[in-house]
């Protein structure tokens, strides 16, 4: 194993890939949870959600692994699969399955792109501190959607079915939750151990 996958010319061992391995899961597996709940919005089935999230993040991890000898953990993009739900399902009233076509045609793009290194050119293309940006953009609406999860936001009761009526429509801000809630109180309790842990 050391020898295929080259450990040693990494400076790397077997019991460090495999702690890097139980921690990348244990990172990335919140995604089982977060990415069917989104897509089921769109009406979406959760059951087979759930499994084509679990296989697709399975199958490419493997494919980056062992063919590619690359360790890249791979998975569903986290703001893709809201854009799909909230923007072209509810929004724009198209069905969960012709969005989905339009992500697997939107695949085939990039791919060809990629194929003829004209992604590599575009991504130089674009600086640096936008690209870091457009990172930072992403985590912080990920963290939104769970402070919504964690009631630490509360979103109007009603938003997304009016804002699938009239797409221009100005909804009232959000507001903060409250800690008599169990569900945000356990938030708060779990962002402060992670960030004592993470310190």
């Amino acid at each position: 194993m050391s020898r295929y996958f080259e450990l040693d010319a990494r400076g790397s061992s077997v019991g460090r890939e495999l702690r890097g391995a139980i921690t990348t899961f244990l990172t990335m597996a919140y995604i089982l949870f977060a990415n069917p709940q989104i897509l089921s919005k769109a009406g979406v089935p959760y059951e087979a959600a759930v499994a084509a999230t679990a296989a697709a993040a399975g199958i490419s991890c493997i494919l980056m692994g062992v063919f590619a000898n690359f360790p890249i953990a791979m998975a569903s993009g986290m703001g893709l699969n809201a854009f799909v739900a909230f923007e072209i399902v509810l929004r724009h009233g198209f069905t969960w399955q012709m969005a989905m076509a339009l992500i697997v045609i939107e695949g085939l793009v990039v791919l060809l792109l990629v194929i003829c290194g004209a992604r590599e050119a575009i991504m130089n293309a674009i600086p640096r501190d936008l690209r870091r940006a457009i990172g930072a953009g992403i985590g912080l609406f990920i963290a939104f959607i769970g402070a919504v999860n964690a009631r630490l936001v509360v979103v109007p009761a009603g938003t997304v079915a009016e804002l699938s009526k009239q797409p221009d429509l100005v909804l009232p801000p959000v507001t903060s939750g409250s800690l008599a809630n169990p569900e945000t109180a356990i938030a708060v309790i779990v962002l402060v151990v992670t960030g004592f842990l993470f310190a």
